[in-house]
């Protein structure tokens, strides 16, 4: 705790020398649909195990953006397409966040998932997860970046390399609150890869969504257990 501490500290002094120059930015991740070990379905029918087989061997990559600056991220998916060859859907799409839209801000610790249940729009509100940050390093692309992950039966270790470089603390399906930008990030399901990074640009248009009922994770929980009853785990 304390190490993670120490090095919290050393990244946000650090970051703030490194990232004055950058006002904002977009960077586009390669998102993979993570392979699951069938082996574990025990208990399954053959029709069953084949058709999950299927659904992992037509999961094809899709292209997701982050946009940001100092105040605000905005993630969605490049590519909507649901569904391959107009047949099988794509697990990497639902993965990925299938149609949310996730909002990052940094001022109030908060995270807003912009989602549909039934028609009704809602803006999810949660917190930046508490993360632990280790000194292992590697090198994706020109940045160095630093391990860090979150280790609970909610979150399925996810695991996440940023870079102190880059003095914004964003990433891919609302997960931030790092001292950097999030460059690799896997859970459980998918694996994020960056693909491009661009910074200060022209055209870069960014707000705060407006549209929709502003709810709690655990309301809207709530709410999308009445609305889809048996689909949702009881706690």
């Amino acid at each position: 705790m304390y190490k993670s501490i120490f090095l919290l500290l050393f990244f946000l002094i650090f970051s703030d020398l490194k990232g004055q120059e950058i006002n904002n930015g977009r960077i586009v991740y390669k998102a993979s649909t993570i392979q699951r070990d069938l082996s574990l379905l025990k208990n399954a029918s053959f029709e069953t195990t084949e058709r999950i087989q299927n659904l992992y061997k037509n999961a094809s990559d899709l292209d997701v953006e982050l946009i940001f600056n100092r105040d605000l991220s905005q993630y969605k998916l490049i590519e909507h397409l649901a569904f391959k060859d107009g047949e099988q859907i794509n697990l990497t799409y639902v993965a990925s966040g299938s149609d949310h839209i996730y909002f990052q801000k940094p001022k109030t610790f908060e995270v807003i998932n912009q989602t549909s249940t039934l028609g009704e729009t809602f803006l999810v509100s949660s917190r930046f997860p508490e993360w632990e940050i280790s000194g292992e390093t590697k090198h994706i692309g020109n940045y160095k970046v630093y391990k860090a992950w979150l280790s609970s039966s909610e979150n399925n270790s996810v695991i996440a390399w940023f870079t102190p470089e880059i003095n914004y603390p964003y990433g891919p399906l609302g997960y931030g609150g790092l001292p950097g930008l999030i460059l690799e990030l896997q859970d459980s399901k998918v694996l994020f890869k960056m693909k491009s990074l661009n910074f200060n640009l022209e055209s870069l248009e960014l707000n705060e969504p407006s549209k929709g009922k502003k709810v709690t994770k655990q309301e809207y929980k709530d709410i999308a257990k009445k609305s889809m009853p048996g689909f949702f785990k009881k706690n």
